[in-house]
């Protein structure tokens, strides 16, 4: 029997219990976190209608009026919304604003500037003042978060598997929380840049880390489960952090508290066990006896003798493996074994196929998220509390629906009817007629609702297809291409559809159907074990080849015996 049969053998003995609910807090925080730093931006860095003034502090009043009678104040009444579209050097003021406070700004089109507070008392834009020739610097808030997750890709993936998912989850949950906390109190614009790429390595490597702990701690016939309501933090949040700040409209916080639950996580990362499956790889078996001895006990699992020797078989087993590979590692440098590991990797047909076509898929799948996201405010309301709150009632809702599905049709045929439909959706949306509005959003939202299903899926179906050596690393470089096409996301709703009004739609709709082409590359994972080795990768596609010949071969034989009953 192979190792990661025989560990997920130990796993379906020791059951599901109080020993994984650690892992599974962690990673729930971890996802509970992840809103505010990545959806957040509409309710952080939000535009404000503003009004500039060059007349100096001398024009204007104590009271905010100046002494000809005409009101500096922001934009609180219809009377008033005209002159939000005013240019950054005039100095016309309607008559009957509601004063509000003036400050110096420093830029030359807008030396004094008062916001309009009817819907947000301030943002990351009003108090940094991003407007007018510092205007371009605004859209940076969250294209440097994305630049940060290209680089947590990397550097979770590494941490993950050079010191444990365990440390990993440590040490960016601690850093995340200062650079919450460095970009709250930040006097500098500069800072809040600096903190925002520091926040993307950050949560990045907190969900490689957590994610992969969380699985490989799971008995096989509950991993599919657990992957799926993995995602259901998440929607939960951002419906949360919708309400938070419809309450509170100040951005400062609304971050603390949208950020809030890595301060729980730090401790409860502290109590985690590292993962077993990780130690043993790496050769700490009297670490990975321990894990698992603590695990009998905390699952009180029946039969507790014969786990203990199970545990002993498996880890004698493992540690046998493990010396002639840990002779091998000394002699060479971690330099050269990762360019070994890496070219092994590419010569293995099946690992090759794995690791360009899901590379491609996590491309386009973040891309379709997020863009269709961006680009269905058209057909929401202008509230940006309301819409951002919907879109958590739609991924929550794609999740609960594909969920139980996972467990019938696999992960492989859920993730391939999201990219197929919800591409097909986007493309018909394009034929209905502007009058038929509500028929439009059906066809957008239903595309959206397919794809943020089939992408919680993903979450779960990419790590299952990496050999434990590796796994760490392989979610993580799913998450690079994955960040990649996030951040191409603003370029197709911002930039690419102002060519043409069917540029966005035919974009995402071309991206789904050429997702849906990838899928029957990837072997479905649904009831297998999890692969610990590269050897154990090219079994199993070794093992899908022998069972299509066989299958093939018996229904030949069985239309030759049809044939020959007929023929007599």
């Amino acid at each position: 029997m192979a190792d990661d049969e025989r560990f997920d053998a130990l796993l379906t003995t020791l059951g599901f219990g109080r020993w994984q609910l650690r892992a599974l807090l962690a990673t729930t925080l971890v996802m509970s976190t992840f809103p505010i730093h990545l959806v957040g931006s509409p309710f952080l860095a939000a535009p404000m209608p503003f009004h500039c003034s060059d007349r100096g502090n001398a024009s204007v009043g104590s009271e905010g009026v100046d002494p000809g009678g005409a009101p500096n104040g922001t934009f609180f009444s219809d009377a008033c919304a005209a002159a939000v579209n005013l240019p950054c050097d005039s100095v016309e003021y309607p008559a009957r604003c509601v004063p509000s406070s003036v400050r110096a700004t420093g830029l030359r089109t807008c030396p004094f500037i008062e916001y309009d507070t009817s819907l947000f008392t301030s943002t990351v834009t009003s108090d940094f003042d991003l407007v007018c020739e510092r205007a371009w610097l605004r859209p940076l808030y969250v294209t440097l978060y994305m630049i940060g997750g290209l680089l947590g890709s990397l550097a979770g993936g590494f941490v993950g598997d050079r010191w444990g998912r365990r440390r990993a989850v440590q040490l960016a949950s601690l850093t995340n929380a200062l650079a919450v906390i460095a970009t709250v109190f930040s006097p500098s614009y500069l800072l809040v840049l600096v903190m925002r790429v520091l926040a993307g390595i950050t949560m990045t490597s907190m969900v490689i880390s957590g994610w992969s702990l969380s699985l490989e701690c799971c008995p096989c016939k509950y991993r599919g489960l657990l992957g799926m309501l993995l995602g259901l933090p998440y929607s939960v949040s951002v419906i949360c952090c919708a309400g938070i700040a419809y309450l509170i409209r100040t951005w400062q916080f609304v971050f603390l508290i949208g950020a809030s639950p890595v301060l729980i996580l730090l401790p409860i990362s502290f109590l985690m066990d590292e993962s077993p499956r990780w130690l043993l790889q790496k050769g700490r078996v009297d670490e990975a006896r321990a894990v698992l001895q603590r695990a009998v006990q905390l699952n009180n699992a029946g039969k507790a003798s014969s786990l203990h020797a199970t545990i002993d078989k498996l880890i004698e087993a493992t540690a046998t493996d493990k010396i002639s590979t840990s002779d091998r590692e000394q002699k060479t440098s971690p330099a050269v074994a990762a360019l070994r590991e890496t070219w092994a990797y590419i010569r293995a047909p099946a690992m090759c196929k794995i690791i360009i076509a899901t590379a491609i898929l996590w491309f386009l799948h973040n891309n379709l998220y997020l863009g269709v996201a961006l680009n269905a405010n058209n057909f929401s309301s202008d509230n940006p509390f309301l819409y951002v709150a919907l879109t958590g009632v739609m991924d929550g809702s794609a999740i609960l629906a594909t969920t139980p599905l996972t467990a019938k049709l696999g992960r492989r045929v859920l993730v391939w009817a999201g990219f197929a439909v919800g591409g097909a959706f986007f493309l018909v949306e394009l034929l209905v007629p502007e009058d038929f509005s509500w028929v439009k959003w059906f066809f957008v939202m239903g595309g959206f609702f397919l794809i943020a299903g089939s992408l919680q899926v993903n979450y779960m179906y990419a790590p299952e297809l990496f050999p434990t050596e590796s796994r760490a690393r392989g979610f993580a470089f799913v998450q690079l291409a994955g960040n990649v096409g996030s951040a191409c996301a603003p370029l197709v709703t911002d930039v690419v559809s102002q060519y043409a009004w069917w540029a966005a739609g035919v974009t995402f709709g071309s991206a789904g159907i050429v997702g849906s082409f990838l899928l029957p590359l990837l072997p479905e994972t649904r009831n297998q074990p999890l692969p610990e080795t590269l050897e154990d990768v090219q079994n199993r596609g070794r093992k899908k080849k022998r069972e299509d010949t066989i299958r093939g071969a018996e229904n030949a034989a069985y239309v030759t015996d049809g044939e020959s009953n007929g023929k007599v």
